[in-house]
């Protein structure tokens, strides 16, 4: 469910003062994709993913930096750092979440 799905529906839930029941904030609030650290679940094979780096690589110092990246046959490649070694964005990545819907232009 995309943002614009969501708040479609809390508009149409509107009681006669126009306030949003809390039950259904917080419903849409699940509904919004969060962070996932790599402790507990990785991406499925070949998915494209926002990941939260932290620590040192070459010049660059990152504190929970948003990359996007891939997780593929076991392995990390994060595409703004194409020569970074699979071992490095394994120590660097501490969570991720799945990339938003494309934007699709309304008709």
């Amino acid at each position: 469910m995309d943002k614009k799905e969501i708040l479609s529906i809390l508009d149409n839930a509107k009681d006669d003062r126009g306030a949003i029941p809390m039950r259904l904030i917080r419903q849409a609030f699940d509904k919004l994709p969060d962070w996932i650290p790599v402790s507990e679940r990785l991406p499925e094979t070949e998915e494209f993913v926002l990941a939260s780096l932290t620590g040192k690589y070459r010049n660059t110092t990152f504190e929970h930096a948003c990359e996007i990246a891939d997780y593929a046959d076991g392995e990390w490649c994060v595409y703004a750092y194409p020569h970074m070694s699979a071992e490095k964005c394994e120590e660097l990545i501490e969570a991720w979440m799945p990339l938003p819907e494309a934007y699709k232009p309304s008709k």
